[in-house]
């Protein structure tokens, strides 16, 4: 019998049912990723919004693993306030519609009109708690300013789209 390895991570022909518990505490079970390249224009809201295309699920192996979960973003701030403002967009990781991990990127404003683009990356580890499908997503809210936000902004050469990701790891407890 073959042994075949299934997209969800699953592997088949294994004879030893002990495959998994076998292995060291601290190994990965499986990962599961998600990129999403979907501009998201004109935002302001100030509170947390989804991010198009910015949502994984993971259905773990054992409710006691470890969920490693890795988000990087790329954003692009335009200020509508005035000079020497202060701007910060929220950044929020959750798991099953509960905020896991936040994080901001603040900025100073040097003109009405000032753009910053950035990369933010935010990561956390969380207990799986279940052995049911688990949803993970990030979200985006303004903070502070009167500034607007994209997510995934395109840059000048149009094949070159940011993206954005969120990779999530299932550790063996």
């Amino acid at each position: 019998m073959g042994i075949t390895i299934h997209p969800n991570g699953k592997i088949d022909g294994i004879n030893n049912a002990n495959f998994n518990s076998s292995l060291p505490t601290g190994h990965v079970i499986q990962v599961q990723y998600v990129e999403s390249d979907t501009k998201m224009s004109n935002q302001s809201s100030s509170s947390l919004v989804d991010i198009t295309g910015l949502s994984v699920s993971i259905t773990p192996q054992s409710s006691s693993s470890k969920l490693f979960i890795i988000m990087n973003l790329n954003l692009l701030t335009i200020e509508g306030g005035s000079s020497g403002t202060d701007a910060a967009i929220g950044l929020a990781i959750v798991k099953d519609g509960s905020v896991i991990q936040t994080g901001e990127q603040r900025f100073k404003c040097y003109h009405s009109g000032y753009r910053g683009t950035f990369e933010k990356t935010l990561q956390t580890v969380v207990t799986a708690g279940t052995t049911n499908a688990i949803t993970i997503k990030g979200q985006v809210r303004k903070v502070t300013g009167s500034n607007i936000f994209e997510v995934n902004p395109s840059s000048s050469n149009s094949d070159d789209q940011d993206h954005c990701c969120i990779t999530v790891m299932e550790i063996a407890p």
